[in-house]
């Protein structure tokens, strides 16, 4: 009988989508094995993306712990441990190592529960409820750590380039300009994690002056309203109105490229193959940077914000080659 799994990975964004590799990985050394995932519902549309997962399981931590006992509330939780528990998994993977993750990891009941070890969680008090515990190095990317925990949790020892392997979307909701076009991704959850507008506006000059136009997505009214201001400073340039993901990660497949922050968004396009320049002014890439697509590339970093000159010289080489 094939084995069940359920891997647990919350949130956030960017979180989820460096854990995908795993459920390639998984199926290559077990065909068989079916794969489910747990995942916060403002995310969930990101693991339904991923090819080879049986179901995804969305759950409300977030809302719940608003009004974690209320009837509504408790209702809903009765409702998804019933359902995880009629499951009947053989093994949780807990890939958050944080109490919440680990707690939730009870719900599957009967399953083996699997995590990081006391010294390579996040939160080392969530290894106390595992009933297996791996040590994983800090200092490796967390694409590396999600893989090399599912390997020595299945017995096998992940090979090669991380895969992620995602279902096609066509964009039917966002226009597409005539051209060929670049998408520049400036929004994210963290304002230290920001570009200047200023940049954004000369490379997006720069890209219009050598024939190509720019998208703009936004997440919220905010970035909405970013993306208004730097589109009215250039020639060729749309905006993209808040939307759903899996809209826009169809439409970033028609994309030439992409540049943006250091946000989910951008690991998100870094699983297509199309050059990715993703700009870091706070977070060290070697950890969370791009990682596992050779014509990705990783700027900046721990306070160093690059240039527009910097990005450039990386990006139109790479342009140049997908005309």
């Amino acid at each position: 009988m094939a084995q069940k799994i359920l891997l647990i990975k919350t949130s956030s964004m960017g979180d989820i989508i460096h854990a995908l590799p795993v459920v390639h990985d998984m199926l290559v050394h077990d065909s068989e094995l079916q794969v489910d995932w747990l995942v916060e519902e403002s995310f969930e549309r990101i693991p339904n993306l991923c090819s080879g997962l049986r179901q995804v399981i969305p759950v409300a931590m977030r809302r719940w712990r608003k009004h974690w006992f209320s009837h509504q509330t408790q209702q809903e939780i009765q409702r998804i441990r019933a359902q995880m528990a009629g499951q009947s998994y053989d093994m949780t993977i807990d890939l958050q190592g944080l109490i919440k993750s680990a707690y939730l990891g009870y719900w599957a009941a009967g399953a083996t529960r699997v995590g990081y070890d006391w010294s390579s969680a996040r939160e080392s008090l969530a290894t106390l409820t595992y009933h297996k515990k791996y040590a994983v190095i800090r200092q490796c990317h967390a694409i590396e750590r999600n893989r090399r925990l599912v390997g020595q949790a299945l017995g096998y020892e992940p090979t090669g380039e991380p895969q992620t392997i995602l279902k096609h979307v066509e964009p039917r909701l966002l226009s597409l300009p005539q051209n060929p076009f670049v998408v520049l991704i400036h929004g994210t959850s963290q304002e230290s994690k920001c570009w200047p507008v200023s940049h954004w506006v000369a490379l997006g000059k720069t890209l219009n002056q050598a024939g190509w136009s720019v998208c703009l997505p936004a997440g919220s009214p905010q970035e909405q309203d970013r993306s208004q201001h730097i589109a009215q400073e250039l020639t060729n340039a749309l905006v993209w109105p808040p939307s759903e993901l899996d809209q826009i990660y169809g439409a970033i497949a028609q994309a030439a490229g992409v540049v943006g922050v250091d946000t989910g968004l951008v690991h998100l396009a870094n699983t297509l193959p199309l050059p990715v320049v993703a700009i870091h002014t706070l977070t060290d890439p070697h950890k969370t940077g791009v990682y596992g697509n050779s014509s990705g590339v990783n700027l900046g970093g721990n306070n160093t914000i690059p240039t527009v000159s910097e990005v450039w010289s990386v990006l139109e080489p790479m342009l140049c080659k997908s005309r």
